[in-house]
Order: C-alpha cells, then sequence, then structure tokens
C-alpha cells in the first residue's frame, strides 16, 4: 500500500510527490477526515451486521453464507485500512521536501509489506466475494432444484474459493515484488478487478433473462423469495460495480497515459481525483448492509432487536426459506 512498500497501493506505482504544487496540509486534513469517517461507518455497519447475524440463527444458514462471508471482508478492510491510508496521505500532503507527519512503516520490511497489503486483500476479497454470489445465484436461477439439494459443505467450498483466490493474487503479487519484478497495480490490479466485473455483469444479465421468460406456478412462496433475494444481490452487486467502476478506469488511465496526463492536468486534479476513486471504491464495503436492512425483512427484524435490546419477535407464521444462497 506505501508507495515504496510494495506492488499493491492504493496509489500505483507513479511517484505523485515529485510534481508541484501539492495540495494543502487543510485540504490533505479533509481528505483524511474523509476517508476515516468512511471507514468508521464501514466497521459500524458491518460490525453491527455481524452481530445480527449472530443473533438470529435463521440468518446463518447455508444459504447466507456467502452474504456472511462479505460481510466479514467489509469489516476487515475498514479495520486494517487506516494507518496505510495515514501513510500514503502523507506521500501527497508535502510543503517542498517536507512530509506533514513523520508516521512511517520500515522501508523494505517483510511485516510492513504484509500489512501494507491486507487492506488490498480484504478490498479485494470483497469483489471476488460478489463475483462468486453472482455464480451461485446463476446456479440457482438455472438449476433451482440441483441447488436446493446443494450441502452445506458446497458453501463452504465457494467461501474459501474467495480467499484463496483473493489470496493467490496477492501473494503472486507479494513475491514479484519480494523478487525485485516489477509489475505495476495499474494493469494487473485493475485486469483482477475487470474480470471480477465482467463475471457480476454477465451472470446478472443471464439471471435477468431467464427469469424475464420464466413462469411463475401460482402461490410458490419459495420461488417468489429466492427471487426477492435474487434481485436484492443484483442490486448490492450493481451499486457495488458503479462504485468500483471508476477506481478500475481511472487506475488504467494512470497506468497507460500517466506522461499524457501529468502534461494535460495539473498535480493537484491528479491526486484529488485518485482520492475520489479511493473514496468510491470503499463504498463497495459500506452499503451492503444498508441494503439487507431496505431488503431482507429477517435481517430487518434481527437489526431493530439488536438496536432496542429486546429479544427477538416469535414468529406467528411460518416463512419459506431463502433457497437462494
Amino acid at each position: 500500500m506505501a508507495a515504496e512498500s510494495g506492488n499493491s497501493t492504493f496509489f500505483g506505482e507513479q511517484n505523485l510527490t515529485l510534481f508541484d504544487p501539492s495540495v494543502s496540509r487543510s485540504e490533505c486534513i479533509t481528505w483524511q477526515l474523509v476517508l476515516y469517517t468512511v471507514l468508521a461507518t464501514i466497521v459500524t455497519l458491518n460490525g453491527l451486521s455481524i452481530i445480527v447475524f449472530l443473533r438470529d440463527r435463521s440468518l446463518r444458514k447455508r444459504h447466507m453464507y456467502l452474504v456472511i462471508n462479505l460481510t466479514v471482508a467489509d469489516l476487515f478492510t475498514g479495520l486494517f485500512s487506516p494507518p496505510i491510508l495515514v501513510q500514503n496521505l502523507s506521500f501527497l500532503c508535502l510543503e517542498g521536501d517536507i512530509f506533514l507527519w513523520k508516521f512511517r512503516f520500515p522501508v523494505e520490511n517483510l511485516t510492513t509489506t504484509i500489512i501494507s497489503g491486507l487492506p488490498v486483500f480484504f478490498l479485494h476479497s470483497s469483489v471476488v466475494n460478489l463475483a462468486v454470489i453472482s455464480l451461485e445465484r446463476l446456479h440457482a436461477t438455472f438449476r433451482p432444484f440441483k441447488h436446493r439439494l446443494m450441502k452445506k459443505r458446497t458453501f463452504g467450498a465457494a467461501v474459501f474459493a474467495v480467499w484463496f483466490t483473493a489470496g493467490i493474487w496477492q501473494a503472486v503479487d507479494f513475491l514479484l515484488f519480494w523478487y525485485g519484478v516489477y509489475f505495476p497495480y495499474e494493469i494487473h490490479g485493475t485486469l483482477f478487478l475487470s474480470c471480477c466485473l465482467l463475471i457480476i455483469l454477465v451472470s446478472y444479465a443471464s439471471i435477468a433473462i431467464k427469469m424475464k421468460c420464466r413462469t411463475l406456478p401460482r402461490r410458490h412462496g419459495g420461488i417468489i423469495k429466492e427471487r426477492k433475494l435474487t434481485k436484492t444481490l443484483f442490486i448490492v452487486a450493481s451499486v457495488s460495480s458503479m462504485l468500483s467502476l471508476p477506481y478500475i478506469v481511472w487506475w488504467f488511465v494512470v497506468g497507460c497515459v500517466d506522461s499524457v496526463l501529468y502534461y494535460e492536468i495539473s498535480h493537484r486534479t491528479i491526486i484529488r481525483l485518485t482520492l475520489v476513486t479511493i473514496c468510491l471504491f470503499y463504498g463497495n464495503s459500506l452499503v451492503n448492509p444498508i441494503f439487507y436492512a431496505c431488503r431482507m425483512p429477517e435481517f430487518k427484524r434481527a437489526l431493530f432487536s439488536v438496536l432496542m435490546c429486546t429479544p427477538l419477535p416469535a414468529r406467528h407464521v411460518q416463512e419459506f426459506p431463502l433457497n437462494g444462497m
């Protein structure tokens, strides 16, 4: 994450501090407060969501494993990002050759490299999780009966695949850096995220076509619940994709035409655009609990119970399980 500590960094491989004028101290502090507010909200909302999942057993069934896993990845994103953001912002906030604060991780240190890669790992895990959820929804839509017969260990394997995929990418990135192989994040990082977004797009486009052509049996509550869950996760994936796209496009542009950028756009504008895309990318980890509360009655009921410190209300009407996840 730090400008000198590895390939994976929100600020890419460009040495932004070589160009003047830099952003002012007050503006840097403002950006820091904005980013810290976003991270604090991420930790609060996702931490509260995990408490809700632990409180209500109906939300911990196999169909919710990937949703819970997404919440965990988002929570860790908020927890591990603050120290790295402090250091990264210090590279952008210069007065001459003097950094505005002295917080530093040791350069080219193994522990530093691992710690600095954790926020990227968890953010990428979140995007990978959304891609896996889209594939799971695709299977539930096209093979509903086989999907209902899937065992818990299959969903557990899907959770493992999320962390394994993000971990392999991060491990390769780490090894390339450690052995002195330069492979800019603007290329391999944006390519990785673009593949995830492409999977999400193709999966939900196929689901939309299938659902439009499919006739529902009357009073089939299970299928209606499944469709509602699919729509909820489609909204989550759509919003996440829109928040991720500016970050991917911007870093692709930086990696491909950086020399042109520095002649056509002021350095201050480049820094601001960089910080805006990072804030939007962090929004991936922020919006998910909001949609759960708005779209999932079971989650909303358990959330109100947690906030009001009251027992969960008894269910007088038998509910159909959300077989989708």
